[in-house]
């Protein structure tokens, strides 16, 4: 049975699945791919927990929609980033309604 988690970074989100036999280094190597990094480079957390990569899914109690944190080693810096997970700002505007003859031509009404 896959598992399906939300790995969060600031503002970015990755979707991923898992079994819960894999072990988590297997999350790190799905995320290398994806944003390019080491997966010794990759950290990931569930709250504020930090995640041994030699545990199992099962082993480390994750369940199935569950959001996890990740951080990346900077090499430049020499430093692991910080855990921070931006929230969603509200939009800034409303949405009206919308003229039915132009609806995804590009063409809305204000």
């Amino acid at each position: 049975m896959s598992l399906y988690f939300r790995v969060k970074n600031r503002r970015t989100t990755i979707f991923v699945t898992s079994n819960p036999q894999d072990e988590i280094y297997s999350i790190h190597k799905v995320l290398s791919s994806i944003i390019s990094k080491d997966p010794k480079h990759i950290r990931l957390y569930n709250g504020d927990n930090l995640l041994d990569a030699g545990q199992t899914v099962e082993s480390a109690g994750l369940t199935d929609e569950m959001v996890l944190g990740m951080t990346t080693f900077d090499e430049e810096t020499d430093k692991w980033e910080e855990l921070q997970i931006d929230k969603p700002e509200p939009a800034d505007y409303e949405v009206s309604s919308y003229d039915e003859d132009n609806y995804g031509k590009g063409k809305a009404k204000a």
